[in-house]
């Protein structure tokens, strides 16, 4: 018994309080008329139906209901027990909150004291199977268990066994504590669980002294084979041999991911002319065209005396459609969308209208690919394509009311307002992905990396990649409209607060500078800023500092910038028409 002293003192213990209850609990033995017995103050006080019931302990089954053949002996044994039947419980707390469970054996204090609804678990030793809550066919001794674990068997606790009280015990297993066993030993595996390996076979014992050497006796007959010897170890790598010839060339791996398209560069010098081709044969003259509208004088007229007394000579003013809303500049010739008429005029930089041609409703942003223009068009929710003689090459959907649109060397972005979203489009007409932006999506510019948008119904800006993921959202001013890429900086026109902001590439605010009244777009010329005031008839240059270099009056509203090289071009909304300045 000595040495397993500290097994059995849980047991011992909850043996004596079992017996003892509060100091008068065998004086208290009694039986009742359903065959229960108990002993102990408060044993089995509320027991109604229950039958067969064996209790001794202060609280013993306290609770205890209609559970019939339970044995609760302890303090508080079986304390919480409802209807649970055939349980046996010996321990203070032993199956302290078993309510429903059957036919659990738990054996020392607090053994099993969590265990309200599970069944066929035995528990042995002081806290054994402390933890177990609602799991079946369990047995653990001296191990408080995992909750609600079912069909598992734990033997003892990981620690340092001999201290008082651990509820560690120094388990000894055959094979595990030295002694050599036959057949299947038992182990435990890294988890901490009982596996089966190999026989265990000892080591080898040292050799005996030799023997003197006896008669040579006949020659036996010649034995089997044995077995072949284990391998020797590998030798060392002998020095390298000559390089062979050089193999034939493997073939060509596929061709890498294009790169994305570098900005485009300036343009070169004019090449020599060519010799004039032969005159061909005259064909035969076709039947006369309508008249068409008369062409406006161009911008090769005296200027007006008041033009004259504001030294404004290079000024002229080219007449368009009706309600002006995009310009842009294809490197030789200006193209003007015309929001009421369903669409664009083309005009030299001499100011010579030279044609008006249809496109969808309501066009609004234009832009240039290097070959090719393209119209959102608000109005139809669709964009078209047409190539510099103002042929229509295509009419694309792009999303509800498409309002401006930017080029980024390879595709094309197109903001819309009926959508609040952002649409990309390779130069096929196909859209390639849709994403989601913020209220009342503006302007669009491409930095040569990233794409760049303005929300008119907030005060911010966001940065995308050009695969549409969302690289940042930048604080500018209020009611942010028009945005363009000066080489270096981000700039950004905010209508509301009557201001411009100057960003890096970075969203680094740089600046917020004066711009006039109401500015809703931004054009550059290479050297200077020029912002559009729409609602007082005048545009504001500003240096790249921020400076206000001067306020030019223009036509009525203006709305939109381009620059053809030379001369910065306004487009004025309300006076249909656009200035040269």
């Amino acid at each position: 018994m000595t040495k397993h002293t500290r097994l059995f003192r849980p047991l011992m213990s909850a043996t004596l309080l079992t017996i003892m209850g509060s100091g008068a609990a065998m004086a208290q033995l009694a039986s009742d008329s359903n065959a229960n017995t108990k002993a102990g103050t408060s044993a089995l006080p509320v027991n109604a139906s229950g039958v067969g019931n064996s209790v001794f302990g202060d609280a013993a089954m306290f609770t205890n209901s209609s559970g019939s053949n339970n044995t609760a002996f302890g303090l508080d044994a079986l304390y919480s027990n409802t209807i649970g039947k055939g349980n046996a419980a010996q321990g203070v707390n032993a199956l302290y909150s078993n309510t429903t469970g059957i036919r659990n054996v738990a054996i020392g204090n607090n053994a099993l004291l969590h265990g309200s609804t599970g069944s066929y678990n035995v528990a042995l030793g002081f806290n054994a199977g402390y933890n177990q809550t609602t799991g079946n066919d369990n047995i653990y001794f001296s191990n408080v268990g995992v909750a609600g674990e079912s069909q598992t068997l734990r033997l003892g606790t990981q620690g340092s066994a001999g201290v008082l009280g651990s509820g560690v015990l120094t388990a000894y297993i055959a094979g595990v504590a030295g002694t050599q066993v036959t057949g299947t030993p038992v182990y435990v595996t890294s988890s901490g669980q009982l596996g089966t390996g190999a026989p265990i076979v000892g080591p080898a014992g040292p050799a005996g002294p030799t023997g003197p050497q006896g008669a040579v006796g006949p020659p036996g007959a010649t034995g089997a084979t044995g077995a072949a010897g284990t391998p020797g170890a590998v030798g060392a790598q002998g020095a390298a041999g000559p390089q062979g010839p050089t193999g034939p060339a493997g073939p060509m791996g596929p061709a890498g991911a294009a790169g994305a398209m570098g900005a485009t560069g300036p343009a070169g010098s004019q090449g020599v002319k060519g010799d004039t081709g032969a005159t061909g044969s005259a064909g035969a003259t076709g039947p006369a065209g309508a008249q068409g509208p008369a062409g406006s004088n161009g911008c090769a007229v005296k200027p007006t005396p008041a033009q004259a007394a504001l030294k404004l000579w290079n000024r002229c003013v080219v007449p368009v459609g009706l309600y002006p809303q995009g310009i842009a500049f294809d490197g030789t010739h200006m193209w003007v969308t015309n929001g009421i008429g369903y669409s664009v005029t083309e005009f030299d930089t001499a100011g010579n209208v030279l044609g008006t041609f249809g496109v969808g409703s309501a066009p609004s942003g234009i832009a240039f690919d290097g070959t090719h223009l393209w119209v959102a068009n608000g109005g139809s929710n669709n964009m078209t394509e047409l190539d510099t003689a103002g042929n229509v090459l295509g009419t694309f959907a792009v999303g509800t009311t498409p309002y401006q649109i930017a080029f980024d060397g390879v595709n094309l972005w197109i903001t819309t307002w009926g959508g609040n979203i952002v649409v990309e489009a390779d130069t096929a007409g196909n859209v390639l992905g849709t994403f989601a932006a913020g209220p009342i999506t503006g302007g669009v510019a491409f930095d040569g990396t990233h794409i760049w948008v303005t929300y008119r119904g907030s005060n911010y800006v966001k940065e995308l990649d050009t695969s549409g993921n969302v690289l940042g959202t930048f604080v500018v001013g209020s009611g942010p409209d028009g945005i363009l890429f000066d080489g270096a900086h981000i700039w950004v026109s905010n209508w509301d607060s009557s201001n411009v902001t100057e960003l890096d590439t970075s969203g680094t605010v740089i600046g917020t500078f004066n711009a006039g009244s109401t500015p809703v777009a931004l054009g550059f010329d290479g050297t200077h800023l020029w912002a559009a005031g729409y609602q007082n008839n005048y545009v504001t240059e500003l240096d790249m500092a921020g400076n206000i270099v001067g306020t030019l009056n223009v036509g009525s509203a203006p709305l939109a910038f381009a620059f053809d090289g030379t001369h910065i071009w306004v487009l004025n909304n309300g006076s249909n028409n656009a200035t040269r300045l």
